[in-house]
Parts: C-alpha cells; structure tokens; sequence
C-alpha cells in the first residue's frame, strides 16, 4: 500500500477526479487517497467522498470549512498517512507514465537516508537517471509532485510561509540525510492559481470515511 496526498483548494477541487482517475491507472501497486480540501463547505466535501466511493481506491476525506493554507492542510493529513513513504500530489498533476511509482521509490531502497524525490513536469525524456541533489541546492519551490518519507516529513513538518517541498529538500540536505531529483518522470501540470502556503485561521478539522 502507499499513501498519496492531495491537498486541494477549493477552487481545483474539480481537478481531484481526473488526478486520481490518472493515478489509480498508471501505479502498479495499491494506493490509498488522503484528500484535504481547504476552504470548502461540508456538501462539497460530501460530494467528493462520493465519488471516491464509487471507485476501488481506499480513501479518507478531511476538510477545513476556512482556508488554513497548503502548510496546514499538510500538516493536518500527514496523521493520517501511515505507509513507510507517501507522495505529495497537487490535484493539478496528471499522471502519464506507468513506472512513475518504481523510477521514484527505487532511490528510497538504495539510498535509505533519502528525504524526498522531487520532480518536474513536461520532461524531455522518460529514462533520464535520477540526480542526488547537492546541499547547496534543494529542490526549487512550486514542485507540486513529490515522494516522502513518512517518518522524516512528520518530523519536520512545513510551518509558516515556506514552500513545503523546498522545505523537506533543504532539510534533509542539512540533517545527514540526502535529497533527489527525479527527471525522468512523465506528467504534466493543469494551470491553476498557487495553493496560498500559509495558514490564514485553525479551525476544527471534519472528516468522512
């Protein structure tokens, strides 16, 4: 089993489907859906458990009726993330290469003190090897497809007005860990405005499941 994230403002909330629908068809292993939608009302987070329901993917919905922020959605579903690694997924992402799961968790079990695999969209070529990320350079911030360690992220959660991939990045750079770029890759981005980083308000959080 692996978990992927999907922190979505309310305005992509529309994009949840086609992402997953891409996910679930191009990932060779089982994969449980931890959605967090930030700023939504209960019956649109209704209707997104709905149609998680019709599908054969595990799934867990959360939501914040007030946006909070994409640091806070974050840090707010990573307690229920429980595999070894998860992957971080923008509803934006579209997903077009079946070996995207093993090309990212290959660097995990050869490198077992990896933070965090980063990626880029519209890459030129699908069997570029990975690169090792030197420490003075993490990943750049708006990477918005990213595999974690699990244990490693909730430790140093995302916190104010940091981009949370850079944040993880930087960190494991600097904690005796290492961090990798995978270029090989294949996805695209739906345009969308930028998931605002910072929490505006903590407000209780609603489940369904």
């Amino acid at each position: 089993m692996h978990d992927l994230l999907i922190p979505a403002q309310a305005s992509d909330i529309e994009l949840i489907s086609e992402c997953v629908e891409r996910i679930a068809r191009d990932t060779d292993v089982p994969i449980r859906i931890v959605a967090i939608l930030d700023g939504t009302t209960p019956d649109e987070a209704a209707s997104v458990s709905d149609s998680f329901s019709a599908g054969d993917v595990p799934w867990q919905v959360l939501f914040n009726q007030h946006p909070v922020g994409l640091n806070q959605s974050i840090r707010e579903a990573l307690q229920d993330i429980h595999t070894a690694l998860f992957t971080l997924i923008s509803p934006a992402v579209r997903i077009d290469d079946r070996q995207w799961f093993g090309k990212m968790q290959q660097i995990f079990l050869k490198d077992p003190v990896c933070g965090i695999v980063d990626t880029l969209p519209d890459t030129m070529s699908t069997t570029m090897h990975p690169v090792r990320r030197q420490h003075n350079k993490p990943a750049q911030a708006g990477c918005r497809f990213a595999m974690v360690q699990t244990k490693f992220a909730k430790l140093v959660q995302p916190l104010g007005n940091v981009d949370p991939v850079e944040h993880w990045s930087r960190l494991a750079l600097s904690g005796g860990g290492t961090a990798w770029h995978m270029q090989a890759v294949n996805y695209s981005m739906i345009a969308t405005k930028e998931h605002q980083l910072c929490p505006v308000r903590s407000v209780p959080l609603t489940r369904f499941e």
